[in-house]
C-alpha cells in the first residue's frame, strides 16, 4: 500500500565487529519506521536542520518514478519517539528526477559545499547507469543540481 520501512539502530565497534546498541533503558535494539513514499524504496538519507529529506525510487533495477521526499520535523519527532513501530504520513514529495529506460537511476545526494553551490542549487544528486548525455569522456559524469525548495 505504498509503506517503506526504515529501520532505526545505533551500533558501537567493539575490535573488528560493529554491535548493536541499545536504544533506550528498556534494550530496544530497532524501531521501525513505515513511511507513506508512495511504493518507492530509500535510496539515500539526509538531514537539514530538522528535516529529513529522502531520495526514493524504484526497488533493485526496475525503471520507474524518482523522488525527492521531505520529512519535516524528523529529527525532534525521531528523538521523541519510544514506539517500537510507528507510521509516518507527513512526508511529502518535494521533486521528480529525471530517469530513463535502463538509465539514470538517482542513487545518491548530497549537500554541496558552498563553494560549489550556485544559483540557488545547495544539492547534488548521482545516477547509476548514467546516460550517453551524463557523460563526457573516461572518468567524467555529470550528475544535477537541485534546490530544496
Amino acid at each position: 500500500r505504498g509503506w517503506t520501512a526504515v529501520l532505526e539502530i545505533e551500533v558501537e565497534a567493539r575490535r573488528k565487529h560493529l554491535r548493536l546498541v541499545p536504544l533506550d533503558d528498556d534494550g530496544t535494539l530497532i524501531r521501525k519506521h513505515f513511511l507513506q513514499l508512495e511504493g518507492l524504496g530509500v535510496r539515500d538519507l539526509h538531514y537539514s536542520g530538522d528535516d529529513l529529506y529522502i531520495l526514493a525510487g524504484p526497488t533493485m533495477v526496475l525503471d520507474g518514478d524518482i523522488h525527492v521526499f521531505r520529512w519535516a520535523g524528523a529529527k525532534p519527532c525521531l528523538a521523541a519517539n519510544r514506539a517500537p513501530v510507528r507510521f509516518e504520513t507527513g512526508v511529502e514529495a518535494m521533486l521528480p528526477l529525471p530517469h530513463g529506460r535502463g538509465t539514470d537511476q538517482a542513487e545518491a545526494f548530497c549537500r554541496l559545499p558552498a563553494s560549489l553551490a550556485k544559483k540557488g542549487a545547495d544539492w547534488i544528486a548521482l545516477y547509476d547507469t548514467p546516460g550517453p548525455d551524463r557523460k563526457a569522456g573516461e572518468g567524467v559524469v555529470f550528475g544535477d543540481m537541485l534546490r530544496r525548495g
